[in-house]
This record gives C-alpha cells, sequence and structure tokens, in this order.
C-alpha cells in the first residue's frame, strides 16, 4: 500500500483568529499579517500558548499595557477624550469608531467579523492605530486655526483625513484634505495591496533611472508619477497636519522636503518602520529645529536565532515652533 500523503495542520479561520483577539486581548487583530500568523498554528493548545504568553496579554497582570508606553509631555488621554462625542450609533456593516466615523468592512478584510459594531475611544487602541498615533494627529486639529487642512501620504483608505475631519468640524473648522496613495516611485505590485504592509517605495531622480531599476528588480513594480511638496501644497497655505507613512521612505522624503515643511506645515505624524529610521527621523527633524511631542519606538520580536521581527510600527509627532 503507498504512503498517504501527510495531512496538512488544521488552519483555523479568520473568524476563529478575530474571536481569540477578542475574548484574550480585547480587541480587534491589527492587520491581516497578524491573522495570517496566528493561521499557522497547527492546534488549539499553540494557538492559546501565543496569546497568553504574549507582552500584550501579559501586560493585564501589571495593568500596564504595551501600547500604552511612549514618551509624551502632554496628557495623551485627555487629547482622546476631549473629541469624544455621544456614543455613536451603529451600522450594519460598519466597525464605528468613537467619533462616529463608520468604515465599510468590506474596504477593510480583517473586519468582517466587526460588521454592526461600536468601538470604544482607543484606549489603549482600536482595530486601526494606537492612542498614542490618534493622540498626535488631533493633538494638530488642537492647534489649527479657522481652516483645517490635512495632507496625507500613504493614505490607504484615506483613514486619518477623514478621522481628523470630523473632529475639526466638530470643533466648527473648515476642512480641507488632500490624499496621495500608490507613492511616486517603484512601488512593490501587489495584486491586493490593502491586504500588505511593509511596501517601500523606491525614489530616482529620473523615469529613466526607474525605468532601469526596474528591469532587474527581483519582484514586480509599478513606476508611478511623481510630484513635488512645492507642487502638492502650493496652493494650501498652511498645513495643519502631515501624515507620514510609506512603509520606509519617510526619512528620505522628509529629508527632500524640509524647506517647504519648515515655511508651510504646522504639525507631522510620522509612522516609523524599524530603528534605524526612528533615529534617523528623530535626528533629521530634531536637527531642523522641530519640537517632539510624541514618541513611540518600534518594537521587534525575537526569532530563537534571534532574528529581528518587526511587531508594531512606531510613531512620531512633530510641532512646528515657526507656525
Amino acid at each position: 500500500m503507498d504512503d498517504l500523503a501527510p495531512v496538512a495542520p488544521p488552519r483555523f479561520s479568520a473568524e476563529d483568529i478575530s474571536a481569540a483577539y477578542r475574548v484574550l486581548l480585547g480587541r480587534a487583530p491589527e492587520s491581516l499579517v497578524a491573522i495570517e500568523a496566528h493561521q499557522t498554528h497547527g492546534d488549539i493548545d499553540s494557538l492559546l500558548t501565543a496569546f497568553v504568553q504574549s507582552p500584550e496579554f501579559q501586560s493585564r497582570r501589571t495593568g500596564v499595557h504595551p501600547y500604552e508606553i511612549f514618551a509624551t509631555s502632554l496628557d495623551a488621554r485627555a487629547i482622546i477624550l476631549s473629541h469624544a462625542p455621544e456614543t455613536p450609533k451603529p451600522q450594519p456593516g460598519c466597525v464605528v469608531n468613537y467619533l462616529g466615523v463608520a468604515t465599510d468592512t468590506a474596504h477593510v478584510s480583517t473586519l468582517a467579523a466587526l460588521g454592526g459594531t461600536v468601538e470604544p475611544p482607543p484606549l489603549p487602541s482600536n482595530f486601526h492605530a494606537e492612542m498614542v498615533e490618534w493622540a498626535a494627529v488631533l493633538r494638530a486639529v488642537d492647534l489649527a486655526k479657522e481652516r483645517f487642512t490635512i495632507v496625507e501620504l500613504g493614505a490607504g483608505w484615506g483613514c486619518w483625513m477623514v478621522n481628523t475631519a470630523v473632529a475639526a468640524r466638530r470643533r466648527g473648522l473648515s476642512v480641507f484634505a488632500v490624499g496621495v496613495e500608490g507613492d511616486a516611485a517603484l512601488f512593490p505590485a501587489m495584486p491586493e495591496a490593502e491586504r500588505h504592509y511593509g511596501q517601500e517605495p523606491r525614489f530616482f531622480a529620473s523615469h529613466e533611472e526607474a525605468a532601469a531599476a526596474a528591469l532587474v528588480s527581483e519582484t514586480p513594480v509599478d513606476i508611478r508619477p511623481a510630484i513635488t511638496m512645492d507642487a502638492l501644497t502650493a496652493d494650501l497655505g498652511v498645513v495643519d497636519l502631515l501624515h507620514v507613512d510609506i512603509q520606509g521612505g519617510e526619512a528620505d522624503l522628509l529629508a527632500s522636503c524640509l524647506p517647504t515643511i519648515a515655511r508651510n506645515t504646522r504639525y507631522i505624524v510620522v509612522g516609523t518602520h524599524g530603528r534605524l529610521l526612528d533615529g534617523a527621523v528623530c535626528a533629521l527633524m530634531g536637527g531642523a529645529g522641530w519640537v517632539l511631542e510624541f514618541e513611540k519606538p518600534s518594537t521587534f520580536d525575537l526569532s530563537p536565532g534571534g532574528e529581528m521581527r518587526l511587531r508594531l510600527d512606531g510613531t512620531q509627532g512633530w510641532r512646528n515652533p515657526r507656525l
């Protein structure tokens, strides 16, 4: 009798993993990558062990959540709660956050199990971001005068544009929002881009250089048209919030437009994706005279062999003292 082919270990469904997150961590999964990582567990014992041994679960014993550990001289919790309206109403097929912003779960696959729910204030997080990032973007709303203008680079489905616009309008401000997605560069080509993070763009001085690099790239890439920060913000006046999260290209981008943002940008929130990038952005912005108001470094898991694997992005919030 021929040997039977080995049977692949059972894989848990995305709904199973989402349920484990809700029961054990009290929140939705942070990304599809996190769900897929837990789906590799072969049995319920290994799945539960991974959750129970996680720093986040263990933090419940100390009362300090890892998402609450960041540096600031401001009261992040008070900033977030100051924007809380009356309890929003649920909407079928949507997850509604504490500001009343509804996200259609059809647009973000990890949210399928959250349709019809209303999230509490993001203390210490919600499905999209940690409280440090929420506090930083809402700090920019608080500093705005008469009109709130946001430019979001790496906008995805426009989460920060929508959330800050709602908060600003509740303050009585008019709003102007600009979103940029599919960064102008050699950009990794993904069949379902909304399901993947870590798509770091590569910038070139000319179309010819980009085309030459594309020919020898080991992975498929898209060549996008470019626009300078000067051109993007020329008619905007003061930009109250520049949100930059382009999966690794943040320091290069900010370095390329320092004079422009010094002149016209009141507040910058930067997502970082590695310790070298954390330091590079701090050195760049601090050296240019910006004031760091929020800082949480990127965090890592260690494999048994000592390999560093990015667990959570970092966040920095910078205020321009010239404006």
